[in-house]
């Protein structure tokens, strides 16, 4: 056997699985969310449906969220093949809204929506439109324990700036 088929044999393949190995696609299953700690996720990964605990959650500063079962989380394992597990990104495809090149958009599972759009409007909840009017925004309030406005409407907010 020649050196280059030595190298390829003993240093490169392996290096190349083990490099491999280092970033996984995977399905959430579940999340403990616990106060002033890093989530830990249990996920899914590979075709052979193998399970990785107390995977490690890295959040954006400023942004918490807790992600569905089913979400999609990329999982980056120091030195490959599982280890160290930690999860950089969570995403569910089926909950997240079309945002135009420039558009933020801050939103869960259950269809709220913060909305940042190019035109400087801002829109929140499920639609309602803030619309700034010689710096007075008005909007229907939200109740707290069921994300709907208030059946009522009664319930107006005006927000100035200072």
């Amino acid at each position: 056997m020649d050196i280059q088929a030595q190298l390829d044999r003993y240093v490169v393949r392996p290096l190349m699985r083990r490099i491999s190995g280092m970033i996984l696609r995977s399905i959430v299953l579940d999340v403990t969310d616990a106060a002033n700690k890093l989530q830990l996720l249990k996920v899914q990964t590979g075709a052979e449906g193998e399970a990785l605990s107390n995977v490690e959650r890295v959040q954006n500063f400023g942004m918490s969220s807790n992600p569905p079962a089913g979400a999609q989380a990329v999982i980056l394992c120091r030195g490959g093949q599982g280890g160290a597990p930690l999860a950089l990104a969570v995403d569910l495809a089926s909950s997240r809204p079309p945002a135009a090149q420039g558009e933020v958009i801050v939103y869960n599972a259950h269809g709220i929506q913060i909305k940042l759009l190019a035109n400087g409007v801002t829109e929140i909840g499920n639609g309602t439109t803030l619309a700034p009017t010689a710096g007075v925004v008005t909007g229907e309030c939200i109740s707290p324990f069921t994300g709907a406005p208030f059946p009522d409407k009664s319930a107006v907010v005006r927000a100035r700036k200072l």
